[in-house]
């Protein structure tokens, strides 16, 4: 894939060395269906095709951001994730990533970075809402995430607290 942040686009070439490490037959074929299908747009000029939606580029950085933290030490991961935090500029992705295991984990760190977008805090409080699962889930990523920021108070506490209090709500 190329591009940076948001902007997912893939070539031919790229899909076939995708599909031969996943070891499928006629990856050519496979490629030319799969990039002219309703999932990804019309091709660019020089043969990169991106997307449809947005949403499924964001969906698929928040999962791979996820999956990459896997690997990195557990008393690291929200240290990676504050490193990463430009992705975060997309509410969406944020919203997709605190719905995953490390996303939830490191719930008070994707609060901070949001909070350094000078985004509007009820547009973001919707947005976390869809991303962040109710129940039991919601409920201990929010008292981590209470307890996280109340031992690292920084210039974008006050935001954060406020983020928590609109996602930790009951819902209706």
């Amino acid at each position: 894939a190329h591009g940076l942040d948001r902007a997912l686009d893939f070539s031919q070439t790229e899909c076939k060395a995708a599909a031969e490490r996943r070891a499928l037959t006629d990856t050519s074929a496979f490629c030319r269906r799969l990039l002219r299908s309703h999932l990804f747009a019309t091709p660019h000029s020089d043969g990169h095709v991106g997307f449809a939606n947005q949403s499924v580029a964001d969906w698929l950085i928040a999962r791979r951001l996820d999956a990459r933290l896997g690997a990195v030490p557990a008393a690291d991961r929200c240290a990676e994730v504050a490193r990463q935090d430009k992705r975060f500029r997309s509410s969406e992705i944020a919203a997709f990533f605190v719905g995953m295991p490390h996303g939830r984990r490191c719930l008070a760190t994707v609060l901070t970075s949001l909070c350094q977008t000078g985004a509007i805090e009820l547009d973001l409080i919707r947005t976390l809402e869809r991303g962040l699962p109710w129940g039991q889930a919601r409920i201990d990523a929010v008292a981590r995430a209470r307890a996280a920021i109340k031992q690292r108070p920084n210039k974008h506490t006050q935001c954060a607290h406020s983020l928590l209090r609109g996602i930790a709500m009951p819902r209706p």
